[in-house]
Protein backbone atom coordinates (compact mmCIF):
# COMPACT_ATOMS: atom_id res chain seq x y z
CA UNK A 1 0.00 0.00 0.00
CA UNK A 2 1.88 3.37 -1.12
CA UNK A 3 0.25 5.53 0.89
CA UNK A 4 0.18 3.88 4.37
CA UNK A 5 4.04 2.45 3.55
CA UNK A 6 5.10 5.98 2.51
CA UNK A 7 8.08 7.19 4.35
CA UNK A 8 7.13 10.01 6.33
CA UNK A 9 10.06 12.68 7.24
CA UNK A 10 10.83 14.44 10.53
CA UNK A 11 11.54 14.90 13.89
CA UNK A 12 10.24 13.87 17.44
CA UNK A 13 9.75 16.30 20.25
CA UNK A 14 13.25 17.37 21.64
CA UNK A 15 12.40 15.37 25.34
CA UNK A 16 11.92 11.77 23.30
CA UNK A 17 13.41 9.47 25.29
CA UNK A 18 15.69 7.25 22.88
CA UNK A 19 16.65 4.14 24.72
CA UNK A 20 18.50 0.43 24.55
CA UNK A 21 16.93 -2.59 26.55
CA UNK A 22 18.45 -5.61 28.24
CA UNK A 23 17.49 -8.21 30.98
CA UNK A 24 19.67 -9.53 33.35
CA UNK A 25 19.53 -13.01 32.74
CA UNK A 26 20.26 -12.93 29.17
CA UNK A 27 23.66 -10.72 29.72
CA UNK A 28 24.82 -10.86 33.67
CA UNK A 29 26.44 -14.45 34.15
CA UNK A 30 27.81 -14.62 37.89
CA UNK A 31 24.95 -17.23 38.30
CA UNK A 32 26.79 -18.44 41.42
CA UNK A 33 28.47 -15.41 42.29
CA UNK A 34 29.11 -12.98 45.03
CA UNK A 35 25.80 -14.90 47.53
CA UNK A 36 23.35 -15.09 44.30
CA UNK A 37 20.58 -17.44 44.44
CA UNK A 38 19.73 -20.33 41.99
CA UNK A 39 17.27 -18.85 39.63
CA UNK A 40 14.72 -20.21 37.10
CA UNK A 41 16.78 -20.33 34.42
CA UNK A 42 19.59 -21.49 36.11
CA UNK A 43 17.81 -24.80 37.37
CA UNK A 44 16.13 -25.00 33.76
CA UNK A 45 19.23 -24.78 31.91
CA UNK A 46 21.48 -27.00 34.69
CA UNK A 47 18.42 -30.21 34.21
CA UNK A 48 18.63 -32.92 32.28
CA UNK A 49 15.10 -32.75 32.23
CA UNK A 50 15.14 -29.47 30.53
CA UNK A 51 18.79 -28.42 29.03
CA UNK A 52 18.02 -29.84 25.11
CA UNK A 53 15.53 -27.21 25.14
CA UNK A 54 18.27 -24.51 25.12
CA UNK A 55 20.38 -25.87 22.74
CA UNK A 56 22.34 -27.46 25.83
CA UNK A 57 23.99 -24.04 26.33
CA UNK A 58 23.33 -21.75 29.65
CA UNK A 59 23.49 -18.03 31.20
CA UNK A 60 26.20 -18.84 33.43
CA UNK A 61 28.61 -16.30 31.85
CA UNK A 62 26.08 -14.82 28.67
CA UNK A 63 27.54 -11.53 28.58
CA UNK A 64 29.43 -11.36 31.77
CA UNK A 65 27.46 -7.56 31.88
CA UNK A 66 27.98 -8.74 35.99
CA UNK A 67 31.53 -7.85 35.85
CA UNK A 68 31.87 -5.66 32.29
CA UNK A 69 28.77 -3.56 33.14
CA UNK A 70 31.67 -0.32 33.06
CA UNK A 71 31.69 -1.41 29.38
CA UNK A 72 28.00 -1.94 28.66
CA UNK A 73 27.56 1.94 29.58
CA UNK A 74 30.26 2.71 26.94
CA UNK A 75 27.80 1.05 24.42
CA UNK A 76 25.22 3.07 25.48
CA UNK A 77 26.68 6.27 25.71
CA UNK A 78 29.07 6.10 22.33
CA UNK A 79 24.86 5.46 21.18
CA UNK A 80 24.15 8.84 22.07
CA UNK A 81 20.44 7.09 24.28
CA UNK A 82 18.95 9.10 26.97
CA UNK A 83 17.60 5.81 28.96
CA UNK A 84 18.89 1.96 29.73
CA UNK A 85 15.95 -0.55 30.47
CA UNK A 86 17.73 -3.43 32.27
CA UNK A 87 16.15 -5.95 34.85
CA UNK A 88 17.00 -7.02 38.38
CA UNK A 89 17.19 -10.22 38.98
CA UNK A 90 14.79 -11.45 42.20
CA UNK A 91 17.85 -14.22 43.36
CA UNK A 92 20.86 -12.04 42.88
CA UNK A 93 18.83 -9.90 45.34
CA UNK A 94 17.27 -12.14 47.86
CA UNK A 95 18.43 -15.62 47.65
CA UNK A 96 16.23 -17.94 48.60
CA UNK A 97 13.18 -14.90 47.22
CA UNK A 98 11.72 -14.28 50.72
CA UNK A 99 12.96 -11.14 52.73
CA UNK A 100 14.74 -13.05 55.47
CA UNK A 101 18.21 -12.63 53.25
CA UNK A 102 18.93 -9.94 51.65
CA UNK A 103 22.19 -10.18 49.14
CA UNK A 104 24.28 -7.26 49.77
CA UNK A 105 26.62 -7.66 47.03
CA UNK A 106 23.65 -8.10 44.78
CA UNK A 107 22.51 -4.28 45.87
CA UNK A 108 26.08 -2.94 45.56
CA UNK A 109 26.12 -4.31 41.64
CA UNK A 110 22.98 -2.22 40.69
CA UNK A 111 23.83 0.64 42.82
CA UNK A 112 27.39 0.54 41.00
CA UNK A 113 25.33 0.08 37.43
CA UNK A 114 23.00 2.98 38.30
CA UNK A 115 25.48 5.22 39.15
CA UNK A 116 27.77 4.42 36.49
CA UNK A 117 24.89 5.32 34.10
CA UNK A 118 23.50 8.31 35.55
CA UNK A 119 27.47 9.97 35.55
CA UNK A 120 27.07 9.86 31.67
CA UNK A 121 23.40 11.22 31.95
CA UNK A 122 21.57 8.18 31.05
CA UNK A 123 18.40 7.41 32.76
CA UNK A 124 18.37 4.07 34.59
CA UNK A 125 14.88 2.37 33.37
CA UNK A 126 14.19 -0.93 35.58
CA UNK A 127 12.24 -4.19 35.47
CA UNK A 128 11.88 -5.18 38.75
CA UNK A 129 10.55 -8.70 37.51
CA UNK A 130 11.88 -10.12 33.82
CA UNK A 131 11.14 -13.80 34.62
CA UNK A 132 13.74 -14.65 36.89
CA UNK A 133 12.26 -16.41 38.62
CA UNK A 134 13.61 -17.42 42.53
CA UNK A 135 13.64 -21.47 42.18
CA UNK A 136 11.86 -22.19 45.67
CA UNK A 137 8.99 -20.55 44.54
CA UNK A 138 9.06 -22.96 41.18
CA UNK A 139 8.87 -25.81 43.31
CA UNK A 140 5.79 -23.93 45.61
CA UNK A 141 3.53 -23.58 41.92
CA UNK A 142 5.08 -20.58 40.76
CA UNK A 143 2.84 -17.82 40.15
CA UNK A 144 0.11 -20.09 40.85
CA UNK A 145 0.65 -19.95 44.15
CA UNK A 146 -1.23 -17.09 45.49
CA UNK A 147 1.47 -16.69 48.77
CA UNK A 148 3.90 -15.21 45.80
CA UNK A 149 2.21 -11.60 45.64
CA UNK A 150 3.22 -10.44 49.33
CA UNK A 151 7.21 -12.12 48.34
CA UNK A 152 6.71 -10.47 45.46
CA UNK A 153 5.72 -6.90 46.99
CA UNK A 154 8.64 -7.81 49.60
CA UNK A 155 11.51 -7.60 46.69
CA UNK A 156 9.94 -4.62 44.74
CA UNK A 157 10.20 -2.75 48.00
CA UNK A 158 13.35 -3.40 48.52
CA UNK A 159 14.37 -2.04 45.13
CA UNK A 160 12.35 0.62 45.68
CA UNK A 161 14.42 1.32 48.95
CA UNK A 162 17.70 0.92 47.44
CA UNK A 163 17.39 2.24 44.10
CA UNK A 164 14.46 4.32 44.07
CA UNK A 165 16.32 7.99 45.11
CA UNK A 166 17.74 7.45 41.23
CA UNK A 167 15.57 5.13 39.52
CA UNK A 168 12.67 7.29 38.36
CA UNK A 169 10.76 4.81 35.79
CA UNK A 170 9.97 1.51 36.95
CA UNK A 171 8.29 -1.95 35.05
CA UNK A 172 7.13 -3.87 37.70
CA UNK A 173 6.53 -7.50 35.10
CA UNK A 174 7.90 -7.98 31.77
CA UNK A 175 5.37 -9.35 29.13
CA UNK A 176 3.21 -11.32 31.07
CA UNK A 177 1.33 -13.14 28.58
CA UNK A 178 5.23 -14.76 28.10
CA UNK A 179 5.00 -16.23 31.11
CA UNK A 180 2.26 -17.94 30.89
CA UNK A 181 3.56 -19.39 27.50
CA UNK A 182 6.34 -20.75 29.25
CA UNK A 183 4.43 -22.49 31.41
CA UNK A 184 3.27 -24.71 28.76
CA UNK A 185 7.28 -25.35 27.57
CA UNK A 186 9.27 -25.84 31.06
CA UNK A 187 6.69 -27.47 33.10
CA UNK A 188 6.32 -31.11 33.60
CA UNK A 189 4.21 -32.29 32.82
CA UNK A 190 2.78 -28.56 30.88
CA UNK A 191 -0.05 -26.28 32.61
CA UNK A 192 -3.05 -26.62 32.17
CA UNK A 193 -5.38 -23.38 31.31
CA UNK A 194 -6.43 -23.60 33.90
CA UNK A 195 -2.89 -22.60 35.80
CA UNK A 196 -2.05 -20.45 33.48
CA UNK A 197 -4.93 -18.56 34.03
CA UNK A 198 -4.28 -18.74 37.51
CA UNK A 199 -1.03 -17.15 37.34
CA UNK A 200 -2.17 -14.59 35.12
CA UNK A 201 -4.73 -13.36 38.17
CA UNK A 202 -1.84 -13.64 40.42
CA UNK A 203 0.34 -11.67 38.19
CA UNK A 204 -2.04 -8.45 37.88
CA UNK A 205 -3.00 -8.82 41.84
CA UNK A 206 1.24 -8.96 42.53
CA UNK A 207 1.30 -5.83 40.33
CA UNK A 208 -1.26 -4.16 41.51
CA UNK A 209 -0.02 -4.37 44.88
CA UNK A 210 3.41 -3.29 43.90
CA UNK A 211 1.97 0.03 42.37
CA UNK A 212 0.07 1.01 45.54
CA UNK A 213 3.02 0.22 47.34
CA UNK A 214 5.14 2.36 45.37
CA UNK A 215 2.53 4.71 44.99
CA UNK A 216 1.29 5.25 48.45
CA UNK A 217 5.13 5.19 50.11
CA UNK A 218 8.15 6.17 47.89
CA UNK A 219 6.46 8.48 44.99
CA UNK A 220 6.09 11.70 46.84
CA UNK A 221 9.39 11.46 47.98
CA UNK A 222 11.26 9.57 44.45
CA UNK A 223 8.88 11.23 42.36
CA UNK A 224 9.18 8.39 39.69
CA UNK A 225 6.31 6.11 37.55
CA UNK A 226 5.57 2.25 37.38
CA UNK A 227 4.05 0.61 34.39
CA UNK A 228 3.90 -3.21 33.64
CA UNK A 229 5.47 -3.82 30.31
CA UNK A 230 3.21 -5.82 28.04
CA UNK A 231 3.08 -7.64 24.59
CA UNK A 232 2.17 -5.16 21.50
CA UNK A 233 1.29 -7.66 19.31
CA UNK A 234 -0.42 -6.18 16.27
CA UNK A 235 -3.75 -8.09 14.36
CA UNK A 236 -5.53 -7.96 10.92
CA UNK A 237 -8.52 -9.96 9.95
CA UNK A 238 -7.29 -12.63 7.07
CA UNK A 239 -10.45 -11.60 5.07
CA UNK A 240 -12.63 -8.60 5.03
CA UNK A 241 -15.13 -10.93 6.15
CA UNK A 242 -17.22 -9.74 9.56
CA UNK A 243 -16.38 -13.60 11.04
CA UNK A 244 -12.75 -12.92 10.58
CA UNK A 245 -12.62 -9.01 11.74
CA UNK A 246 -14.52 -10.09 14.82
CA UNK A 247 -11.80 -12.69 15.22
CA UNK A 248 -8.83 -9.94 15.20
CA UNK A 249 -10.76 -7.81 17.64
CA UNK A 250 -11.03 -11.21 20.17
CA UNK A 251 -6.98 -11.59 19.10
CA UNK A 252 -6.60 -8.22 20.62
CA UNK A 253 -9.25 -8.85 23.34
CA UNK A 254 -7.61 -12.45 24.56
CA UNK A 255 -3.77 -11.32 23.84
CA UNK A 256 -3.84 -7.81 25.04
CA UNK A 257 -6.77 -7.09 26.99
CA UNK A 258 -6.28 -10.03 29.25
CA UNK A 259 -3.67 -8.06 31.49
CA UNK A 260 -3.99 -4.23 29.52
CA UNK A 261 -8.45 -3.92 30.26
CA UNK A 262 -8.06 -4.94 34.01
CA UNK A 263 -5.32 -2.13 34.55
CA UNK A 264 -6.42 0.67 31.91
CA UNK A 265 -10.01 -0.03 31.55
CA UNK A 266 -12.16 -2.16 34.05
CA UNK A 267 -10.31 -3.55 37.12
CA UNK A 268 -11.57 -7.04 35.19
CA UNK A 269 -11.11 -9.26 32.31
CA UNK A 270 -12.46 -8.12 29.21
CA UNK A 271 -16.15 -9.85 28.98
CA UNK A 272 -15.73 -11.36 25.72
CA UNK A 273 -12.72 -13.55 27.77
CA UNK A 274 -14.89 -14.31 30.50
CA UNK A 275 -17.84 -15.46 28.27
CA UNK A 276 -15.97 -17.82 25.57
CA UNK A 277 -14.09 -19.59 28.70
CA UNK A 278 -17.17 -19.63 30.76
CA UNK A 279 -18.81 -21.73 27.94
CA UNK A 280 -16.04 -23.43 26.81
CA UNK A 281 -15.86 -24.80 30.68
CA UNK A 282 -19.23 -25.90 31.03
CA UNK A 283 -19.24 -27.58 27.62
CA UNK A 284 -16.98 -30.09 29.09
CA UNK A 285 -18.98 -30.18 32.76
CA UNK A 286 -16.58 -27.66 35.09
CA UNK A 287 -16.35 -24.30 36.30
CA UNK A 288 -15.07 -21.51 34.25
CA UNK A 289 -11.32 -21.73 34.47
CA UNK A 290 -10.64 -18.01 34.33
CA UNK A 291 -10.76 -16.91 38.36
CA UNK A 292 -12.81 -14.25 39.33
CA UNK A 293 -11.59 -10.63 41.20
CA UNK A 294 -13.58 -9.71 43.92
CA UNK A 295 -14.91 -5.81 44.15
CA UNK A 296 -12.33 -4.60 46.22
CA UNK A 297 -9.65 -6.26 43.83
CA UNK A 298 -11.41 -4.64 40.72
CA UNK A 299 -11.07 -1.05 42.13
CA UNK A 300 -6.95 -2.12 43.39
CA UNK A 301 -6.04 -3.32 39.77
CA UNK A 302 -7.83 -0.69 37.64
CA UNK A 303 -5.55 2.68 36.62
CA UNK A 304 -1.86 0.94 37.71
CA UNK A 305 -0.18 2.41 35.32
CA UNK A 306 1.51 5.91 34.95
CA UNK A 307 2.17 5.40 31.60
CA UNK A 308 1.96 2.55 28.82
CA UNK A 309 5.42 -0.13 28.20
CA UNK A 310 5.41 -1.98 25.21
CA UNK A 311 7.01 -4.55 23.74
CA UNK A 312 6.06 -4.91 19.90
CA UNK A 313 7.86 -7.36 17.60
CA UNK A 314 5.52 -8.56 14.66
CA UNK A 315 1.73 -9.04 13.30
CA UNK A 316 -0.60 -11.40 12.36
CA UNK A 317 -3.42 -12.13 10.46
CA UNK A 318 -6.28 -13.49 12.43
CA UNK A 319 -8.99 -16.02 10.77
CA UNK A 320 -12.06 -16.76 12.37
CA UNK A 321 -12.75 -20.66 13.62
CA UNK A 322 -15.15 -22.05 16.21
CA UNK A 323 -13.35 -24.33 18.38
CA UNK A 324 -16.44 -25.72 19.86
CA UNK A 325 -16.99 -29.75 19.89
CA UNK A 326 -19.15 -30.21 23.09
CA UNK A 327 -18.12 -32.66 25.27
CA UNK A 328 -14.69 -32.36 23.57
CA UNK A 329 -14.50 -28.81 23.29
CA UNK A 330 -10.35 -28.36 24.11
CA UNK A 331 -9.72 -26.35 27.16
CA UNK A 332 -6.13 -24.50 26.15
CA UNK A 333 -5.65 -20.55 25.95
CA UNK A 334 -4.63 -20.77 22.47
CA UNK A 335 -7.95 -22.00 21.06
CA UNK A 336 -10.17 -20.22 23.54
CA UNK A 337 -10.77 -17.32 21.65
CA UNK A 338 -11.82 -18.54 18.74
CA UNK A 339 -9.37 -17.64 16.21
CA UNK A 340 -5.97 -19.45 14.45
CA UNK A 341 -2.96 -17.25 13.55
CA UNK A 342 -2.36 -17.21 9.54
CA UNK A 343 0.43 -15.64 7.89
CA UNK A 344 1.00 -13.52 4.45
CA UNK A 345 3.29 -15.18 2.00
CA UNK A 346 4.77 -12.01 0.92
CA UNK A 347 5.55 -10.74 4.49
CA UNK A 348 9.45 -11.32 5.44
CA UNK A 349 10.65 -12.78 8.39
CA UNK A 350 12.58 -12.81 11.11
CA UNK A 351 14.89 -15.95 11.92
CA UNK A 352 12.10 -16.73 14.59
CA UNK A 353 9.92 -16.77 12.02
CA UNK A 354 8.33 -13.40 12.61
CA UNK A 355 6.48 -11.66 10.21
CA UNK A 356 8.38 -8.25 9.69
CA UNK A 357 5.17 -5.54 9.74
CA UNK A 358 6.33 -2.35 10.23
CA UNK A 359 2.85 -0.62 9.72
CA UNK A 360 1.69 -3.15 12.37
CA UNK A 361 3.30 -1.22 15.42
CA UNK A 362 2.00 1.99 13.86
CA UNK A 363 -1.90 0.21 13.83
CA UNK A 364 -1.06 -1.21 17.48
CA UNK A 365 -0.30 2.22 18.96
CA UNK A 366 -3.53 4.09 17.23
CA UNK A 367 -5.45 0.77 18.52
CA UNK A 368 -4.10 1.46 22.03
CA UNK A 369 -4.73 5.14 21.98
CA UNK A 370 -8.16 4.85 20.74
CA UNK A 371 -9.05 2.13 23.36
CA UNK A 372 -7.15 2.73 26.27
CA UNK A 373 -7.68 6.19 27.38
CA UNK A 374 -4.68 7.75 25.25
CA UNK A 375 -1.79 7.17 28.22
CA UNK A 376 1.55 8.29 27.61
CA UNK A 377 3.90 5.38 25.68
CA UNK A 378 6.99 4.35 25.39
CA UNK A 379 8.35 1.05 23.61
CA UNK A 380 10.15 -0.62 25.98
CA UNK A 381 11.25 -3.34 23.16
CA UNK A 382 11.44 -3.47 19.64
CA UNK A 383 14.26 -5.41 17.35
CA UNK A 384 14.70 -8.33 15.30
CA UNK A 385 16.91 -11.45 14.83
CA UNK A 386 18.28 -11.55 11.09
CA UNK A 387 17.55 -14.79 9.27
CA UNK A 388 21.07 -17.11 10.04
CA UNK A 389 23.07 -14.44 11.35
CA UNK A 390 24.55 -16.47 13.55
CA UNK A 391 25.71 -18.94 11.33
CA UNK A 392 27.55 -16.39 9.39
CA UNK A 393 31.34 -14.99 9.88
CA UNK A 394 32.05 -12.28 12.63
CA UNK A 395 32.55 -9.94 9.26
CA UNK A 396 29.43 -10.91 8.10
CA UNK A 397 27.73 -10.41 11.17
CA UNK A 398 28.47 -7.02 11.59
CA UNK A 399 26.90 -6.26 8.08
CA UNK A 400 23.40 -6.65 9.54
CA UNK A 401 21.37 -4.80 7.04
CA UNK A 402 18.03 -7.08 7.67
CA UNK A 403 18.33 -5.34 11.15
CA UNK A 404 19.38 -1.78 9.71
CA UNK A 405 16.13 -1.79 7.54
CA UNK A 406 13.92 -3.26 10.29
CA UNK A 407 14.76 -0.41 12.47
CA UNK A 408 14.56 2.21 9.85
CA UNK A 409 10.76 1.43 8.84
CA UNK A 410 9.76 0.22 12.53
CA UNK A 411 10.90 3.24 13.74
CA UNK A 412 9.34 5.76 10.86
CA UNK A 413 6.25 3.90 12.04
CA UNK A 414 6.47 5.25 15.25
CA UNK A 415 7.32 8.79 13.86
CA UNK A 416 4.02 8.23 12.64
CA UNK A 417 2.00 7.62 15.55
CA UNK A 418 3.20 10.26 16.39
CA UNK A 419 2.62 13.04 14.35
CA UNK A 420 -0.02 11.51 12.26
CA UNK A 421 -2.02 9.83 14.82
CA UNK A 422 -1.44 12.12 17.50
CA UNK A 423 -0.10 8.71 19.74
CA UNK A 424 1.78 10.41 23.16
CA UNK A 425 5.02 8.48 22.29
CA UNK A 426 7.66 9.27 24.57
CA UNK A 427 10.29 7.14 23.89
CA UNK A 428 12.00 4.43 21.79
CA UNK A 429 13.96 1.38 23.11
CA UNK A 430 16.40 -0.89 20.98
CA UNK A 431 15.97 -4.57 21.81
CA UNK A 432 18.81 -5.78 22.23
CA UNK A 433 21.70 -3.41 23.09
CA UNK A 434 23.64 -6.57 22.68
CA UNK A 435 23.95 -10.23 21.59
CA UNK A 436 22.89 -12.44 24.57
CA UNK A 437 20.90 -15.72 25.70
CA UNK A 438 17.97 -15.98 23.79
CA UNK A 439 15.87 -18.02 26.03
CA UNK A 440 15.35 -21.43 23.97
CA UNK A 441 17.21 -20.56 21.52
CA UNK A 442 20.31 -19.90 23.53
CA UNK A 443 23.06 -18.06 21.64
CA UNK A 444 21.82 -19.29 18.04
CA UNK A 445 19.16 -16.39 17.94
CA UNK A 446 20.90 -12.86 18.22
CA UNK A 447 19.17 -9.54 18.54
CA UNK A 448 22.40 -7.02 19.48
CA UNK A 449 23.14 -4.38 17.90
CA UNK A 450 26.38 -5.14 18.99
CA UNK A 451 27.99 -8.77 18.02
CA UNK A 452 29.39 -10.20 21.18
CA UNK A 453 32.22 -13.06 20.73
CA UNK A 454 30.76 -15.64 23.37
CA UNK A 455 33.98 -17.81 22.52
CA UNK A 456 35.77 -15.49 23.81
CA UNK A 457 36.39 -15.56 27.37
CA UNK A 458 36.77 -11.76 27.57
CA UNK A 459 33.51 -11.63 25.65
CA UNK A 460 34.11 -8.58 24.02
CA UNK A 461 31.50 -6.33 21.96
CA UNK A 462 31.73 -4.81 18.16
CA UNK A 463 29.33 -2.71 17.09
CA UNK A 464 26.83 -3.68 13.95
CA UNK A 465 25.72 -1.32 11.38
CA UNK A 466 22.26 -1.53 13.36
CA UNK A 467 24.44 0.59 16.18
CA UNK A 468 25.93 2.85 13.40
CA UNK A 469 22.64 3.56 12.02
CA UNK A 470 20.63 3.78 15.41
CA UNK A 471 23.49 6.21 16.97
CA UNK A 472 22.91 8.31 13.78
CA UNK A 473 18.78 8.53 14.37
CA UNK A 474 19.41 9.25 17.64
CA UNK A 475 21.17 11.70 16.86
CA UNK A 476 19.23 13.30 14.78
CA UNK A 477 16.29 12.55 16.95
CA UNK A 478 14.38 10.87 14.55
CA UNK A 479 14.19 11.73 10.43
CA UNK A 480 15.04 15.35 9.16
CA UNK A 481 15.35 13.98 5.85
CA UNK A 482 15.74 15.66 2.45
CA UNK A 483 14.10 18.62 3.54
CA UNK A 484 16.93 19.28 6.03
CA UNK A 485 19.45 17.72 3.64
CA UNK A 486 18.11 20.61 1.43
CA UNK A 487 17.73 23.57 3.94
CA UNK A 488 21.19 23.29 4.70
CA UNK A 489 22.73 22.85 1.35
CA UNK A 490 20.41 26.39 0.73
CA UNK A 491 21.88 27.56 3.89
CA UNK A 492 25.90 26.61 2.64
CA UNK A 493 24.86 27.96 -0.74
CA UNK A 494 23.67 31.42 0.40
CA UNK A 495 26.70 31.33 2.70
CA UNK A 496 28.87 30.99 -0.46
CA UNK A 497 27.44 33.58 -2.35
CA UNK A 498 27.60 36.18 0.46
CA UNK A 499 31.77 35.13 0.55
CA UNK A 500 31.96 35.65 -2.87
CA UNK A 501 30.09 39.08 -2.50
CA UNK A 502 31.98 40.19 0.05
CA UNK A 503 35.08 39.39 -2.09
CA UNK A 504 34.05 40.90 -5.25
CA UNK A 505 33.29 44.44 -2.91
CA UNK A 506 36.75 44.10 -0.97
CA UNK A 507 38.17 43.51 -4.45
CA UNK A 508 36.60 46.64 -6.36
CA UNK A 509 37.34 48.75 -2.73
CA UNK A 510 40.88 47.97 -2.67
CA UNK A 511 41.55 48.51 -6.02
Amino acid sequence: DPVRDKFEYGTFPADFEWGSATSAYQIEGAWDVDGKGLGLWDYLTHSHQFSHLFKNQTGDVACDSYHKYKEDVQLLRNLGVKAYRFSISWPRILPKGTKEIINTKGIEYYNNLINELLHYNIQPVATIYHWDLPVPFRMAGSWTNSSIIEHFNDYAEICFKNFGDRVKKWITINEPAIELLFMKTHWAPPASSREQYLAGHNLLLAHAKVYHTYNNTYKATQKGKISISLNGQGAEPLTDSQADKEAADRYMQFYVGHFAVPIYVSGDYPEIMKTLIANKSTAVGIPSRLPEFTEEQKKMIKGTADYFATNHYSSDLVQHHDFYNGAKTPQEMWTDGNYVLKGDPNWNRTAFNWAVVPWGLRKFLKYFKDNYGDPEVIITENGCSAPGEYLKTVPERLEDDFRVDFFNRYINEVYKAYKLDGVKVKGYYAWSLMDNFEWFQGYNMPFGIHFVNFTDPNRPRLPKKSAIFYKKIVAQNGFPGPSAAHSLATSRAKLEAGLVIISLILCVFLR
